[in-house]
């Protein structure tokens, strides 16, 4: 268990777009003082998947807008994947059952672009239309997701890159010989 995970559960229970908390207030929250990264500066803020204190909130659709490192203030805000599936009333998987009275819109057999199972998984409306909140929605999140899996294959390739160039220095160093 994250040890963010209570501001985690107090995002996920705020029932308005932004929170504006002070740190005394998220300090509150967690049960032990924030970092010293969070008051000096730097990244501590930023909306990064990859570090656990960032999860606690961009994992659940929220990202820091604000920060007033001066008065002690943070502003998180539901980012706008999540206020548009909210908006939508929720996106709603083809396989569930409509409501009464609503029929079940076959879903296309590909998505945009020809990819089968994203964006196409989900149900239009009853006019055959999917909404735009939910289209904007499903196009995000599909970003988003290619995002993640992308992010490891351009660290690495950045790393050999990077590696290459040292190698290739080194050897051209070896060739030149000392310098007079």
């Amino acid at each position: 268990m994250s040890k963010y995970k209570p501001l985690s559960q107090r995002l996920s229970g705020h029932g308005a777009d932004e929170w504006r908390a002070s740190f005394a207030e998220l300090e509150e929250v967690l049960g032990f003082p924030l970092p010293k990264g969070a008051r000096s500066g730097g990244s501590w803020w930023a909306n990064d998947p990859d570090k656990s204190h960032s999860r606690a909130w961009t994992g659940h659709g929220w990202e820091v807008s604000e920060v007033d490192r001066a008065g002690e203030t943070v502003t998180f805000r539901r980012n706008a994947a999540q206020a548009d599936i909210e908006a939508a009333g929720g996106v709603q998987p083809q396989h569930a059952q409509p409501a009464v009275g609503e029929p079940l819109a076959p879903a296309p057999e590909q998505g945009p672009g020809g990819r089968v199972g994203e964006a196409a998984a989900w149900s239009a409306g009853s006019d055959g239309v999917r909404p735009e909140p939910m289209r904007r929605a499903a196009e995000a999140a599909s970003r988003q997701s290619r995002l993640r899996k992308a992010a490891p294959l351009m660290a690495a390739g950045a790393a050999v890159v990077a590696g290459l160039a040292t190698f290739a220095a080194r050897r051209l160093m070896r060739r030149r010989g000392p310098e007079a």
